[in-house]
């Protein structure tokens, strides 16, 4: 017996669990889903429950350590959790600035981007 339901709906269950069922869609769950329905290993239909379980525990364990998210800065949130962010922006600091030195025409009068860590994010900054 083939299951039919959307990757995406299996998630839902398995995150939010059957007495959740009713609960408002919350935007950092949405933009998680999004992020799997786009993912290229994304299967549209799983063959049993257990098969729906394996590829989300893939997809979490890629998104935690593969994944850069571009709201800490394009890391991995293992590598922020861990503290490897902080060195990883000092060489991306150190690069950029060597760069602007070595070849100031292409910079003109714009500042270098300097990489910090950010202890604070927040889904919608102009809403906080």
């Amino acid at each position: 017996m083939r299951l039919e339901p959307s990757a995406v709906k299996v998630a839902r269950w398995v995150l939010r669990g059957r007495w959740r069922s009713n609960a408002p869609p919350l935007p950092d769950i949405e933009s998680l889903f999004k992020t799997m329905k786009y993912h290229v290993t994304y299967p549209n239909a799983f063959d049993t429950l257990e098969d729906a379980r394996r590829w989300m525990g893939d997809f979490v364990h890629w998104y935690n350590t593969e994944h850069l998210h571009s709201s800490i800065g394009y890391v991995t949130p293992h590598q922020m959790r861990h503290g490897q962010a902080e060195s990883i922006f000092e060489l991306r600091n150190e690069a950029i600035n060597q760069a602007r030195q070595l070849h100031p025409e292409r910079w003109g009068s714009r500042s270098a981007k300097q990489w910090i860590v950010n202890r604070e994010v927040v889904l919608n900054p102009d809403k906080k």
